[in-house]
Parts: C-alpha cells; sequence; structure tokens
C-alpha cells in the first residue's frame, strides 16, 4: 500500500474505467492555493490529484492530440470530483513564458506540451 493509497482507491471509484492511466501530481495547497511540498510529505492535510492528460482511459488516446485528451478529462470531470482537478490549460504560451509564469505563481507540476499533437509515452 501506498501513502496515498486512500486517493488512488477514491480515483478509482469516481473513474470506473477498466483501463485507466492518468499524468499528474498529488498536491497539498495553502491557503493561498500554492502546492506545499512539506506537507504533502507530512500528509497533514488534504491531497488533491491534479491530472494533466489522460492517455488511456478504457481507449488508447495517445495518438489523439492533447487538446483532444484535455476535451476527453473535462467531460470526465463535469460531475465534479472532490479528490481531482484539471491542472491548469494554457492555449499558445511558449513553454519558456509557461515556465516563467509557473515560477512566479510557485507552482509545481507544470508541463510544456504542444496540444494539436500526440504525445509520445
Amino acid at each position: 500500500m501506498g501513502r496515498f493509497q486512500w486517493l488512488a482507491d477514491a480515483l478509482a471509484k469516481e473513474l470506473s474505467h477498466s483501463r485507466l492511466v492518468l499524468d499528474g501530481e498529488i498536491v497539498v495547497l495553502d491557503a493561498a492555493g500554492h502546492s506545499h511540498f512539506n506537507a504533502l510529505a507530512k500528509r497533514d492535510a488534504p491531497a488533491t490529484f491534479y491530472c494533466f492528460d489522460i492517455p488511456i482511459s478504457g481507449n488508447d488516446n495517445r495518438q489523439h492530440p492533447l487538446s483532444s485528451r484535455k476535451n476527453l478529462m473535462t467531460a470526465m470531470w463535469s460531475n465534479g470530483r472532490p479528490h481531482m482537478t484539471i491542472g491548469e490549460y494554457v492555449d499558445g504560451m511558449s513553454g519558456t513564458h509557461c515556465s516563467s509564469r509557473s515560477a512566479r505563481a510557485i507552482a509545481r507540476g507544470s508541463s510544456a506540451r504542444r496540444c494539436s499533437r500526440p504525445t509520445a509515452w
């Protein structure tokens, strides 16, 4: 059993697919909405899974562009999921600009990808 087995169990229950692969990060946020690694390590606050991609959800979605997979995630999260959220999606921004923006926001788990292309896994 992992340290966040309860979260894996909650995700499995809320997203009932026989085959499911999610790309994301488990975070603990402070009152200002900044992620706190120390709180995550100590497990002294509620954790949330930030999903950035869904390469497999029953079907293999890897050949589809990221923009299509983001639409799929939005549809899956439409009913609201208490332990999950979709990672911020910013279209039309360079990887360098996105990285500096994340650093200023004290954000972790940023990912820069071309949304019009499939993702190599």
